[in-house]
């Protein structure tokens, strides 16, 4: 009862019957598994808010404060002759059937580690900008975890802001390859972090793969890390041959914050006539902040990536939030004709997965080829990720990028 309360006061809750609505959750749930829980409490609250109205018209809230045993006595007087239909009345509201699990269908693995991380500390309390240094621990205690994937690796710095990228080679001799600009996140810095996926993508694609360390948020703000990405592209470009790529097979890619770094290039580059992009190849991206869509509604509070992550990673990387809307912010937004070839993962429980379709559809309106992949079961964070059992076949599935 005592969760219900405090959750729904997280979610905004402040009317004088927010102890009624508080106790007719706990009890549908209880009770009678009605809303079988819904996915975060704001959605919840909206969805108590319209079971208590519809159940005691006319009646003034104040008059309505009730006891377990009375609230209890009149839901188990009313259960039988009930109209569900009510509940899809219920405003933003996405309901699981009767007795069924929310988390029905989602891998044994993926499920093991959301049961080990709601026994653990609750990453919403630690700010972004401390996680850095428990994201580059954990690459280091879990590179031993990937076999090896030889490749050649040179580090470099490029100007104007001293960027850090490190470029992954099949092989020491490697001439005239394919090369994949890689991106990861906005504020978390990424060389390490990253280092075992694009070894994979080098080894298994025989291209080469470029990881790009792009100034970071919240100390750099929109567009810095975009401009970075564009010096990138363009230093790649003109230093094609001492890297022994073909400039003119350069493709962009990403995982998640990443991906949209990668999609916004392509955006950029066509924009500015910078460099061709050959493809772009975009892993559960995320394409705006829409906050309705139907997967960010069903998912954001389920599993990894919360609702109130995603909402710190656009405040730390906008200055100003009227740029959300802005196509380098916001790819979903923008005009998708003439954008390179587009490979695109998600999955069946990612938060992202509503805006990675609607870019598809869209892309292809506009005549751009698009190869979509999603893996049944399996939400954000499975792209190379050796515990699941599709992390090995996903980094092979993106071996695509090796037949251009």
């Amino acid at each position: 009862i005592n969760e219900y309360y405090e959750g729904l006061i997280e979610a905004g809750g402040k009317s004088e019957y927010l102890w009624d609505l508080t106790l007719i959750g706990f009890i549908l749930v209880s009770i009678s598994e009605m809303p079988a829980m819904v996915q975060n409490w704001a959605t919840q609250y909206e969805f108590l808010k319209g079971f208590y109205q519809n159940f005691n018209p006319g009646t003034k809230e104040d008059d309505m404060i009730r006891s377990v045993s009375e609230w209890s006595q009149f839901i188990l007087n009313q259960y039988d002759t009930l109209d569900l239909s009510i509940l899809e009345k219920c405003p933003k509201n996405k309901f699981v059937p009767r007795g069924q699990d929310i988390y029905k269908g989602v891998a044994p693995e993926v499920m093991s580690i959301v049961k080990a991380i709601k026994s653990t500390t609750n990453l919403e309390t630690i700010p972004i900008t401390e996680q850095r240094g428990s994201v580059k621990q954990a690459a280091d205690i879990t590179k031993g975890w990937y076999p090896e994937a030889t490749c050649h690796i040179i580090e470099k710095h490029i100007l104007p802001h001293q960027l850090n990228i490190r470029v992954y080679l099949p092989k020491i001799d490697s001439w005239n390859v394919p090369v994949l600009l890689w991106f990861s996140d906005w504020c978390i810095p990424n060389l390490d972090s990253q280092s075992h996926i694009c070894r994979f993508i080098a080894h298994n694609c025989n291209i080469s793969v470029i990881n790009v360390d792009q100034r970071m948020s919240p100390e750099n703000k929109f567009p810095d890390g975009v401009n970075d990405a564009f010096d990138t592209l363009k230093w790649v470009y003109e230093n094609a041959d001492e890297l022994g790529i073909n400039k003119e097979k350069i493709m962009v890619g990403g995982d998640t914050f990443g991906a949209n770094t990668a999609a916004s290039l392509s955006m950029k580059s066509r924009d500015e006539q910078g460099p061709a992009i050959l493809l772009q190849a975009l892993i559960t991206p995320v394409l705006s902040n829409n906050r309705t869509s139907e997967t960010r509604e069903l998912y954001s509070d389920m599993f990894f990536i919360k609702e109130q992550t995603i909402n710190e990673y656009f405040d730390h990387y906008l200055g100003d939030t009227t740029e959300i809307t802005n196509p380098m912010v916001s790819p979903l937004l923008g005009d998708h004709s003439n954008l390179p070839d587009t490979v695109l993962f998600s999955a069946e429980f990612d938060v992202f997965r509503s805006d990675s379709e609607e870019f598809c559809e869209k892309l292809k309106q506009n005549n751009i080829n698009v190869t979509y992949r999603s893996y049944d079961g399996y939400t954000n964070g499975y792209f190379g990720n050796l515990y699941y059992k599709i992390g090995q076949k996903s980094i092979n599935e993106v071996s695509i990028l090796n037949r251009l």
